[in-house]
């Protein structure tokens, strides 16, 4: 809604590719994206995700699920550190986070 355009700031995107390809290059045909904005006092980040399809992929969906979290929390405590905002920022590993991959601090 447009009332709450003014609250809106620092919006972040990040975006980490898995499926096809090998571990230094992948086409992105799967992955994830997180979208962090900072809404009046409250920080929020949104995961969202691709992956594979079917029930014999469980094993490949695991993985790039860590993959996604782990590169999503690496670029997120960069971009932190870079601001020198880390020092008054929580940030907790979105491997434990809740099942819908939706962080909120």
């Amino acid at each position: 809604h447009k009332a709450i355009l003014p609250l809106l700031s620092n919006l972040k995107s990040f975006a980490v590719a898995t499926g096809i390809g090998t571990n230094a290059i992948k086409l992105g045909n799967k992955g994830g994206i997180g979208i962090s904005v900072h809404i009046g006092e409250t920080k929020v980040l949104l995961v969202n995700s691709h992956l594979a399809a079917h029930q014999r992929q469980v094993e490949e969906r695991i993985n790039d699920f860590q993959t996604i979290s782990s590169q999503l929390e690496k670029r997120i405590v960069s971009k932190l550190k870079s601001k020198a905002v880390l020092k008054s920022s929580k940030i907790a590993p979105l491997t434990n986070q809740t099942n819908n991959g939706s962080y909120f601090d």
